[in-house]
């Protein structure tokens, strides 16, 4: 993975027969068939996770199927291609219920700075029901596109944290009504719908966020906030 300037790494075992051919520089794959697996995978040195995958070809059509461990989650995927022409094959993609801290740490490695304790959140939760759905041309990877939902999302505060104003913890839990969903590309995250609800507290947001380093996130935030909610972000904040 070193070579691919990605921060990947990772110890790859294969066993995969496949035909193509090379036209004016271009690779064009006509079939594939075989298992490939990824342990110890680390992106920036902090570990990732592993992987297996099979993939078989038939009738000009590949399959391919794939599961394993992200981080604390574990994920199985399924898609398809054909492969003739340049026409985007999609794939689907589910994973097992996630920390918010899970989520955090996993958008932390996209940084070459570790994730530690001075990074922790001040809040817990969790988001379950996670599934995405992507289109991808397997000539132009980045040119990918996804989409994903979220059934369940939740915010609370951390066990045995102590609030003020007489506050219970029951009572700043923000959760969503409907399903949470958002896109995204290889350039940013852009939300779709996410409307979470609590005490005297209903809240719609939507914008994007970058990855890249040079923008900010654009968001969006209506409704209504019972200001008990803040202290989600500060105890401390009466």
């Amino acid at each position: 993975f070193t070579n691919l300037q990605t921060g990947l790494d990772g110890r790859v075992t294969a066993d995969v027969r496949a035909q193509g051919s090379i036209a004016k520089g271009d690779f064009s794959l006509s079939s594939a068939t075989g298992t490939l697996a990824g342990q110890s995978v680390t992106i920036h040195g902090q570990p990732l996770g592993e992987f297996t995958a099979t993939a078989d070809t038939k009738d000009g059509q590949l399959s391919a199927q794939s599961k394993g461990k992200l981080d604390g989650a574990t994920f199985d995927a399924q898609g398809s291609w054909r492969l003739d022409g340049d026409q985007s094959g999609s794939a689907v993609v589910r994973f097992s219920r996630m920390t918010i801290d899970d989520v955090h740490r996993l958008a932390m490695l996209g940084d070459a700075a570790p994730h530690d304790a001075g990074q922790d959140l001040p809040l817990e939760g969790f988001i379950d029901g996670n599934r995405m759905t992507i289109s991808l041309p397997l000539s132009h990877p980045r040119d990918f596109q996804a989409s994903v939902t979220l059934d369940t999302v939740q915010f609370n505060p951390k066990a045995g944290q102590a609030l003020g104003l007489g506050v219970q913890p029951q009572e700043i839990v923000l959760k969503n009504t409907e399903p949470v969903v958002f896109s995204l590309n290889a350039k940013e995250v852009r939300i779709q719908s996410a409307h979470l609800t609590g005490r005297d507290t209903n809240i719609d947001v939507t914008g994007t966020i970058p990855f890249g380093a040079e923008g900010g996130a654009d968001l969006a935030m209506h409704g209504n906030v019972n200001m008990v909610a803040l202290q989600l972000l500060n105890p401390d904040l009466l």
